[in-house]
């Protein structure tokens, strides 16, 4: 009877053993399944040249970057103009005044763009950036999401200066990955290490 109960006792176990594995196994294979899932639908979403992401409207775009490295140190700026044909129309570059955090410095480099690009009576830009945060809050910000516009922290007094003059000019912002931003990227790193001026070029063809 015993040796009854001690075999009946193992193969329960055995069975849960076996029920706890294919059960890991199919939870397993979901969460692969969605990953994946996931995956396609970023390459998908993920735009393939910049004209992906301009709006059909834009004449214009503005590719904006700056450069940190740490809180102490000036940050560099960079901005190219286009025309929608890829043109490049015009360019600015400076060192900057240090800032607190990465965050603050693109909504700086972003801010001087707009500025200078305002000055110089530029409507309907299409403004391109690589920080994701930076740009969700500025979309934020144009579509008077208070809310949202409260709670960026560090960079709030700067979005809402770059709030008013871009409803005054129409001009909008769009989220890009870093790959479209390298050559600014590039540029707004050497200003930084050179402590440059502020520099506005034009093209000579």
């Amino acid at each position: 009877m015993r040796n009854k109960l001690v075999f009946e006792n193992k193969r329960d176990h055995i069975i849960r053993v076996i029920h706890a594995a294919a059960m890991d196994i199919r939870i397993w294979t979901e969460a692969n399944a969605q990953n994946d899932m996931a995956l396609q639908r970023v390459s998908r979403l993920a735009p393939e040249t910049i004209h992906d992401v301009l709006p059909h409207e834009a004449q214009l775009y503005c590719i904006v970057d700056a450069s940190w490295k740490s809180p102490s140190e000036k940050i560099g700026i960079g901005w190219f103009l286009f025309s929608k044909e890829s043109t490049l129309k015009l360019q600015g570059s400076s060192a900057m005044d240090a800032t607190g955090t990465p965050l603050v410095a693109e909504a700086v480099a972003m801010w001087k763009a707009l500025c200078q690009l305002h000055r110089l009576h530029y409507k309907n830009v299409a403004f391109l950036g690589d920080r994701l945060k930076l740009i969700h809050q500025l979309e934020c910000a144009m579509e008077d999401k208070q809310h949202m516009e409260n709670h960026i922290s560090e960079a709030s007094s700067t979005i809402h200066d770059i709030k008013v003059i871009a409803k005054e000019n129409l001009y909008s912002f769009y989220h890009v990955p870093h790959i479209f931003t390298n050559v600014v990227d590039s540029l707004a790193k050497n200003v930084r290490t050179n402590n440059q001026s502020y520099v506005i070029s034009w093209p000579c063809y």
